[in-house]
């Protein structure tokens, strides 16, 4: 009955920790509640690259694909409806559309394909594993960012970039374009070939699209 008790209360309370190596932080002494709460808000390129342990455990695990960790994968409904965000609270004004551009990139030596290519100016934030770094885009695309300040020496490995738009935040999973030989201003964008793509990505897309069809639409007016 007393090992009972002890069981009882060494997994009661906030047995859980986190440590996420894509942005550098590990988290202690969390409850399954705050443990479901975190995960909500990761991409799955985060998920898939984060450790968790638990008191009773001897070694971190990995998160994904494991029958220890998969009910705080569960997500319930939740009938609470929040009213809609004010525009003051969204609006970033740090940003500058000049132009749109196509141009022709070639994917793994196989099949060309073309990015719409949009010259304009908005804050980035790199998020390593020793730090953030924050600059401003010179033009971006689905396929890779090209920012104005070089990327720091400590930037490097896959990291995720948080691009503010006038419509919110977009955080996309990059890595530094190789055959950069001087200052490192190009961030390729990662890709997963998979079938489920990750939501950063597609969320950018989907900006992309929108931003470049209202800019051609106003450049046919004028």
């Amino acid at each position: 009955m007393k090992q009972l008790f002890s069981s009882i209360n060494l997994l009661s309370g906030r047995p859980w920790c986190l440590h996420n190596p894509l942005k550098g932080w590990t988290i202690k002494g969390l409850s399954d509640g705050e443990v479901k709460a975190l995960l909500f808000s990761l991409s799955n390129a985060e998920k898939a690259v984060t450790v968790i342990w638990r008191k009773d455990w001897i070694e971190w695990e990995r998160l994904l694909y494991n029958e220890k960790t998969a009910h705080l994968m569960e997500f319930e409904e939740t009938d609470v409806d929040p009213p809609d965000l004010p525009e003051n609270l969204l609006r970033n004004d740090d940003h500058e559309v000049t132009q749109v551009q196509v141009r022709r990139r070639s994917r793994g030596g196989i099949n060309d394909r073309k990015f719409r290519r949009l010259e304009i100016r908005l804050p980035i934030e790199v998020v390593a594993a020793n730090g953030t770094f924050k600059s401003h885009t010179v033009d971006i695309s689905e396929g890779g960012i090209h920012i104005v300040d070089p990327l720091p020496d400590w930037v490097a490995g896959y990291f995720p970039v948080i691009i503010s738009t006038e419509t919110g935040p977009l955080e996309v999973n990059c890595m530094i374009v190789e055959d950069q030989f001087d200052e490192k201003k190009r961030i390729g964008i990662v890709s997963l070939e998979v079938e489920e793509e990750e939501p950063g990505l597609i969320k950018l897309k989907s900006w992309l699209n929108t931003k470049i069809s209202e800019i051609e639409r106003a450049q046919r007016k004028g």
